[in-house]
């Protein structure tokens, strides 16, 4: 891979994953990144994890690897760099793979599952309530309908004998 390769993949890293990489770089596990982030160490792994899924790397090492070489060759001559290269190409190009995720934009209810611009669980407490109500109210409709067409299949059988 030749290093414009290697800085568009870098490139379309948010600037978290790239510090999570560079903290592995230094030999840091997941939990000491968390402590030093005051974070989870389920969403630093999540995060390397998403990290390394864009840049194709088979290990967190490798992904670390890939973000260190984008530092240095880019801190070396950042002119001769294509200006292709300022945005990722996920956000530059206006793709119809967005529009699915409208539901999760403006609207302060975020779908409770993983969306290409949300792939972990970004959602409030207040939110997570009230889907955790949603659904409870949906499965109750749902026993309630069961119950009803089975006592009503009972009455129906006991009527004909």
């Amino acid at each position: 891979m030749n290093s414009f390769e290697n800085a568009a993949k870098v490139g379309s890293l948010n600037e978290t994953q790239r510090a999570y990489l560079r903290l592995v770089a230094q030999g840091m596990t997941s939990k000491q990144i968390a402590l030093a982030v005051h974070g989870s160490h389920h969403t630093v792994n999540a995060e390397i994890g998403i990290a390394m899924r864009l840049l194709g790397a088979k290990t967190r090492h490798e992904a670390a690897a890939m973000v260190g070489y984008a530092d240095i060759s880019s801190s070396y001559e950042p002119s001769y760099e294509p200006a292709a290269l300022a945005v990722p190409p996920r956000e530059a190009a206006g793709s119809d793979e967005d529009e699915g995720d409208e539901a999760d934009a403006g609207t302060g209810w975020a779908l409770p599952v993983a969306t290409r611009k949300r792939p972990i669980n970004t959602l409030t407490t207040g939110q997570r309530i009230g889907w955790v109500l949603i659904i409870a109210a949906l499965v109750a409709l749902l026993l309630g309908g069961l119950v009803s067409g089975i006592a009503t299949i009972l009455v129906s059988l006991h009527r004909l004998m």
